[in-house]
């Protein structure tokens, strides 16, 4: 009887796991079954499949529209005369913390207008390939880091060119940058959604030879989530042009960073790293890149946010409780609407956040000091990737531009807009 009982137990083991293989070799992973399935899955498929989204249902129309609405801002806000019709960064001052430039970086442009791409009209997509290819152009991502003025650094006018913000600051203001931000990994990964999305690959075929020399700079172990970025990018190109050793050893690597990371870590070094410490600064730099002196760059992607849902959520929700708030509708966001936004005297441990630990000391307390645009992005992008908020909740939040040509605003709306949809990771 024993004997009988064991076989049976072992044709019951058996079969549940011929179900997981037979599963595992499908090639994509329904929204549903990847949320189950994500803390077994191989570090291989990060590495390997990509996020697509079918089905968007007429929920997500406004949110297509307004996102429509501001990629077309975005490009016709210009003077060709200027700049090419260009845009210079964005100047914020975010209080006693200073002045902060966003959206300097080449690469954030091109990697968030190369994810918003199949979300447009025809008519836009046409319109937004003509605008990147110039924009590449004239501002190339492998060899410029950053726009300011007529170059990537120095102490320059702060207020000409063609602008972003809505009410531009006064006339003869300057901003130093210095020293000059670099070209990272993470323009890799960039180079690759560029090509996927528009299916330019000729674009990076004939930079190759650049891209390789970018991707030999990387140095184990990763420090921050963007350099693994680069590695699943550089793994990616090379196999789409048929150089096999090449993204088998990227691919490696990418798997060898992805065993290593550590949430925590990637944190306290970036906040160690960019944080001013001025006593009147605060961020939550997981997913920047530099964040130094007056230049802001940050760079996200989907496979990221799904590996830290599947295999960190426990690190990342820790953290978030005490000092964000990992519940969307109460915490700060009840208390205060716009809490993201500020950090106000007010709102020190002793009155309305008494009760959440830590909160006075690791958000709150910065005397007429305010976020920048990064915090509250960084934020949507773990409620959308790690706490699975619905997509009612993450239209809510996808909040309003602050500035044209808003690449933070245009990727929560993205994310947004694809959350009603039905996901699956393809190889």
């Amino acid at each position: 009887m024993r004997t009988k009982k064991t076989h049976f137990l072992w044709m019951i083991v058996c079969c549940l796991v011929s179900v997981v293989l037979s599963c595992s070799a499908d090639s994509t992973v329904s929204d549903v079954q990847g949320r189950a399935m994500l803390a077994a899955t191989a570090l291989e498929d990060y590495v390997w499949q990509k996020e697509t989204v079918t089905e968007i249902p007429a929920a997500a129309d406004r949110l297509k529209q307004r996102l429509e609405a501001h990629v077309l801002e975005m490009i016709e806000a210009g003077d060709p005369a200027v700049d090419g019709g260009y845009l210079q960064p964005c100047l914020k001052s975010v209080g006693l913390a200073g002045p902060q430039l966003f959206y300097g970086s080449p690469a954030e442009t091109v990697l968030v207008l190369s994810d918003v791409f199949s979300l447009l009209s025809d008519s836009a997509q046409g319109r937004l390939l003509d605008y990147l290819q110039g924009f590449m152009d004239r501002y190339p991502p492998l060899t410029r880091s950053f726009i300011h003025g007529d170059s990537s650094w120095g102490n320059k006018e702060s207020t000409v060119g063609n602008r972003r913000e809505f009410h531009p600051a006064r006339s003869g203001y300057f901003v130093n940058v210095w020293p000059e931000p670099q070209v990272t990994l993470e323009t890799i990964y960039v180079l690759w959604r560029y090509a996927d999305a528009t299916q330019d690959w000729d674009y990076v075929a004939s930079r190759i030879g650049d891209i390789e020399r970018l991707y030999s700079t990387y140095t184990a172990p990763a420090t921050r989530y963007g350099q693994i970025m680069g590695l699943i990018g550089m793994a990616r190109i090379a196999f789409a042009l048929d150089l096999s050793d090449l993204a088998q050893a990227a691919s490696d690597k990418a798997r060898t960073a992805l065993a290593d990371a550590d949430y925590d870590d990637f944190l306290a070094t970036a906040q160690s790293a960019m944080t001013k410490t001025n006593g009147h600064d605060w961020c939550y730099a997981l997913f920047n890149t530099h964040r130094k002196d007056v230049t802001n760059i940050a760079f996200f992607a989907p496979e990221i946010g799904r590996f830290i849902g599947a295999e960190q959520s426990g690190e990342a929700i820790a953290s978030l409780d005490t000092r964000i708030g990992s519940d969307a509708l109460s915490a700060g966001a009840s208390a205060t609407p716009g809490w993201y936004i500020q950090r106000a005297d007010h709102a020190y441990g002793e009155f309305i956040y008494k009760d959440l630990p830590d909160w006075s000391y690791q958000a709150y307390g910065g005397e007429n000091a305010y976020y920048g645009p990064d915090f509250a992005w960084t934020w949507f992008m773990l409620s959308a990737y790690v706490l699975n908020q619905q997509p009612e909740a993450l239209a809510m939040m996808a909040d309003a531009p602050t500035c044209i040509g808003d690449l933070f605003y245009l990727q929560k709306t993205a994310v947004a807009a694809r959350a009603f949809g039905t996901t699956t990771w393809v190889d």
